[in-house]
C-alpha cells in the first residue's frame, strides 16, 4: 500500500506537470491563456504578529541528518487532503535523492503493511520500514511514521545508506510531529523562521520555478 501511495504521489505530480506544460504551450502558440493551479490550502489561520504565518509546507524540515531539502511542493489529494513533498539531497555529493512526504489532515498511525516489515521506534513514535529495493514496484528503501514517510529511489539504497536514512528520520520525526500538531496559536514562529532561512524558503521557490502553479512559495517575511 505504501509503495502504491508513493507511486500515486509521483503520478499526481507528473500529471500536473504535463497539464502546466501543455497550458504554457498553448499560451505560447497564441491560444487563450489558462490559469491552472493545483488548489491546496496554503496556510492555517491569520498571519502571526511575531513571525511568519504557519504554512503546510512548514512541516518539512530544511535539514535532517546528512540530507538537505532542495525543492518543495504541495499536491492536492482527494477531498480536503493535501500532500506535502520535499526532495532532499545527501551532503556527500551523491546523486541519490530522498523524498519526504507528509499528509494533511494528520493521521495517528504510520501506514504500515507487508511492504514495510521492519518495525522501528523513534522516541515514542512507532515507525516501519523497508530496507531493500522492491523490484516489482521499482521502489527503494523507505521509512514511514504517522502521516509521513521518506523513501529513496530504486537502486540508490544499500545498508549503509539505510543507516544514514534512519539518522535523518530520527531528526525529522520530532519536527514533523510538532508541526503536524501545530496551529497558528501554538506554532513556534521563530523556529519556523529559522527552518525557512535554513533552506525551506529557497526550496519552495525552486518548487515554483520547476512546476509553476503547483506550489505557492512560502511567505519570506
Amino acid at each position: 500500500m505504501l509503495k502504491a501511495l508513493k507511486l500515486g504521489c509521483l503520478t499526481a505530480i507528473g500529471i500536473l506537470i504535463l497539464i502546466v506544460i501543455a497550458a504554457k504551450s498553448c499560451s505560447n502558440d497564441g491560444g487563450s491563456k489558462s490559469s491552472l493551479s493545483a488548489e491546496a490550502p496554503s496556510s492555517l489561520g491569520a498571519p502571526s504578529a511575531s513571525g511568519p504565518k504557519f504554512d503546510l509546507l512548514d512541516v518539512l524540515p530544511a535539514s535532517v541528518g546528512d540530507l538537505r531539502v532542495t525543492a518543495a511542493w504541495r499536491v492536492a489529494g482527494s477531498g480536503a487532503a493535501t500532500i506535502i513533498i520535499g526532495k532532499y539531497r545527501w551532503q556527500d555529493g551523491s546523486a541519490a535523492v530522498a523524498e519526504l512526504s507528509c499528509n494533511f489532515p494528520p493521521s495517528e498511525k504510520a501506514e504500515c503493511d507487508s511492504s514495510t516489515p521492519l518495525k522501528l521506534k523513534f522516541g515514542n513514535v512507532k515507525a516501519c520500514a523497508a530496507i531493500d529495493d522492491d523490484r516489482a514496484s521499482q521502489s527503494g528503501p523507505m521509512i514511514a511514521w504517522p502521516s509521513c514517510f521518506v523513501s529513496l529511489n530504486y537502486g540508490q539504497g544499500g545498508r549503509r545508506r539505510f543507516e544514514q536514512l534512519k539518522k535523518a528520520v530520527a531528526d525529522a520525526v520530532p519536527w514533523t510531529q510538532m508541526m503536524l500538531a501545530a496551529t497558528e496559536a501554538t506554532a513556534d514562529a521563530q523556529a519556523i523562521k529559522r527552518n525557512r532561512d535554513d533552506g525551506l524558503l529557497a526550496a519552495s521557490q525552486r518548487g515554483n520555478d520547476q512546476v509553476p502553479g503547483l506550489s505557492h512559495q512560502l511567505d519570506d517575511r
